[in-house]
């Protein structure tokens, strides 16, 4: 799953963030309405922010679940800091409604 930050209008790529681990992208995948001629949605700064959320509420349970699996373990933690880069950069656009995002499935 690929998340993608725009310029307004889809003007220009900004940013590119990929999102591979399945425990990770469940959230997005329970919440979007999955269509499959349809595999990219456009998502707000509070969408990433209910996600962030998911994924700290259920980091102990993961870890617990992952003891041996260091890399899964890395990878996972990883996806909030990016998540959380995510927020900051859309949140420093808000004034001047800079950015958009996307997700594609």
């Amino acid at each position: 799953m690929e998340v993608y930050i725009y310029k307004k209008n889809k003007q220009c790529l900004y940013l590119n963030y990929g999102f591979y681990l399945d425990e990770v992208i469940q959230f997005p995948l329970n919440q979007l309405q999955l269509d499959y001629l349809k595999t990219e949605h456009q998502v707000s700064i509070q969408f990433f922010k209910n996600w962030k959320d998911s994924l700290e509420n259920n980091m102990e349970y993961f870890i617990e679940s992952h003891k041996n699996n260091t890399q899964a373990k890395m990878i996972y933690g990883h996806a909030i800091s990016d998540i959380c880069e995510i927020i900051g950069m859309l949140e420093s656009g808000l004034e001047d409604d800079i950015y958009e995002a996307y997700i594609e499935i």
